[in-house]
């Protein structure tokens, strides 16, 4: 009887295991057949929405057929056909259109009577068509599918324009508004304006969306003038801050507005001025270091110290320097720093500038079309003087009684480089030196030190003469020592070197005992050095991350201080020059 009852439990535990398996199985089938149901389901419905779209742009661009305009219906026809290639009417209506684009233009006079448009277009979409597109826009609202919604109900308008009209354009307005807020917070602020723009041709009296509309074209205006005039920056964001203080980032506008502001009247020597705006941050983040500077411009404008550059104490002089300008397409040389102004412009369409001795006259190389060469610009006058008529003239520099100028020019048909003399004044009176480039006359006016090699084109780097051309001897022994530069007492040459290190460095040659000592070596390209009056410091240009920018460092060495970075960009910085005059 046991074993009896052991078979029989054995076979119920059987028949249970089977109908598990079977009933598991029938599940799996169930849920697979569910699955592609539901796959199918969506495909149909995708396909359903995919061809309502193609009838709507298939309709507007029968009613652009209609009106002959041939390419907003061709558009619209192609878009239909990617969205549905069979779709028959608009494979028939794209063919109508090719017909009429290949007949000839009417000609002005007479007035032909015009081809009529084949009758064959179909009838309005149906409203199941136009009701699924609206279902289909309801979703796209409700999911915040903005695009998508704007998309199908502007095409319903198109389509028929009275179908549901309060309901379509009630969405419209709402999806365009929508629409236009994410767009700001994406700082897409033009496109946002469009969308904004929409919705108020729909609703003109909508105030809050004219409002939205009014902040953010604010917005736009206090951005466009970032860095180019901080008045009118502060004046909009300000006016933005007061009318909606928490809109996007305008607090944090505001502070840094204020703080590069201050920064800025610092360097032009207005501290009084830089003290109010430090203060007008102070009002938005009161922070330590905030406080400091504000304290520093305070003491500054009690005392009336003048222009101090970033870290470094007042500097004596100006520093002159050329750059060019993209967006006008020209050179322009500049003076940094100026008492009032900053970095100014001083001279238009010229490049490597050369102060006199008394600081009263500019030597420069023009880059007017009709006046091409070196020219002289009087500070007092603000008039340009002509002093040679060769494009390639360049390089200028001073004898220290200032009545004569020695330059380098590669103007003969050789296309050798030479070094000339002339008289200030006298175009007649150019003396060619010999060959050689880059010449600075010594303060003493004794020697004229310039780049250059021996007469067969050997033992090139930096070479000595008198002024006359007599007396020609090597300084140095590496051929791309060029830019000399004399310390203002004769005792020091300062120059940039390329072989010494294998990248563009500064060094400084001692005239009596011909050593040479590295003064700014790094892996970014410096050069063009030139002394500060007081022969105390020398500046030189230097750049980092391709950013080009003006530094001045201890004519006895240590740490370099940035000056400012270069107003415009250089083609060739090379070929630039910097002067530093009193």
């Amino acid at each position: 009887m046991q074993s009896d009852a052991k078979r029989s439990t054995h076979v119920d535990l059987t028949r249970w295991r089977w109908a598990f398996a079977i009933t598991l199985l029938l599940g799996v089938v169930w849920l697979a057949v569910a699955a592609t149901l539901g796959a199918y389901r969506g495909y149909q419905e995708r396909l359903a929405y995919q061809r309502a779209r193609a009838t709507l742009h298939y309709q507007q661009g029968m009613e652009y057929l209609k009106a002959r305009r041939l390419d907003l219906a061709r558009k619209e026809l192609e878009f239909a056909l990617r969205l549905e290639p069979d779709h028959a009417a608009a494979q028939a209506a794209l063919q109508q259109l090719q017909q009429l684009e290949q007949m000839p233009r009417p000609q002005a006079n007479p007035s032909p009577t015009p081809t009529p448009i084949p009758t064959t277009s179909p009838n309005p979409p149906p409203s199941d068509v136009l009701a699924s597109a609206f279902e289909e826009a309801t979703a796209a609202f409700r999911s915040e599918d903005w695009e998508g919604a704007i998309d199908l109900l502007e095409s319903i308008r198109l389509s028929d324009e009275d179908y549901r009209r309060q309901e379509v354009e009630e969405l419209l307005f709402e999806a365009y508004v929508a629409r236009g807020r994410a767009l700001i917070a994406e700082d897409r602020m033009e496109e946002a304006l469009r969308m904004f723009d929409r919705a108020l041709a729909l609703r003109p009296d909508a105030a809050d969306v004219r409002t939205e509309r009014e902040r953010a074209t604010l917005y736009i205006d206090a951005l466009s003038y970032w860095w180019a005039d901080w008045d009118k920056a502060i004046e909009r964001f300000q006016q933005l801050y007061d009318e909606a203080p928490d809109y996007r980032d305008v607090r944090q506008r505001l502070l840094e507005a204020h703080i590069y502001y201050a920064e800025k009247l610092g360097k032009q020597g207005d501290w009084c001025a830089a003290v109010q705006q430090y203060d007008a941050a102070l009002s938005f983040e009161n922070s330590a270091d905030l406080r400091a500077s504000r304290d520093e411009a305070e003491e500054r404008c009690r005392t009336g110290v003048g222009i101090v550059l970033e870290g470094a104490e007042e500097l004596p002089g100006r520093l002159a320097l050329a750059a060019y300008d993209t967006m006008a397409g020209r050179y322009r040389i500049f003076v940094i720093p100026s008492p009032q102004e900053g970095p100014q412009v001083l001279v238009e369409d010229g490049a490597q500038p050369s102060w006199s001795p008394d600081g009263q006259f500019l030597a420069f190389r023009s880059l007017k079309p009709d006046e091409l060469g070196l020219e002289l610009f009087t500070l007092a006058t603000g008039e340009r003087h002509r002093l040679t008529h060769y494009v390639e003239d360049g390089f200028p520099s001073w004898s220290p009684d200032g009545q004569q100028i020695v330059f380098a020019s590669n103007r003969e048909g050789d296309r050798r480089w030479r070094i000339y003399r002339m008289w200030v004044g006298d175009a007649g009176s150019v003396v060619s030196l010999g060959f050689g480039r880059s010449p600075a006359w010594s303060p003493d006016g004794q020697q004229i030190i310039y780049q250059g090699c021996d007469d067969t084109g050997n033992r090139c780097g930096l070479w000595s003469m008198a002024p006359d051309g007599s007396n020609k001897h090597p300084v140095t022994d590496v051929p791309s020592d060029t830019a000399p530069a004399w310390s203002p007492d004769g005792q020091r040459v300062a120059f940039m070197s390329y072989e010494r290190a294998g990248h563009w460095d500064i060094y400084l040659l001692d005239v009596e005992t011909q050593e040479v000592s590295p003064l700014v070596v790094g892996e970014r390209s410096a050069g063009l050095p030139v002394w500060s009056p007081d022969g105390q410091w020398i500046a030189f240009m230097l750049e980092q991350s391709g950013v080009w920018g003006i530094y001045v460092i201890p004519a006895d060495g240590g740490d370099a201080i940035k000056v400012t970075d270069l107003p415009g960009a250089t083609d060739d910085w090379l070929a630039e020059r910097l002067s530093w005059g009193p």
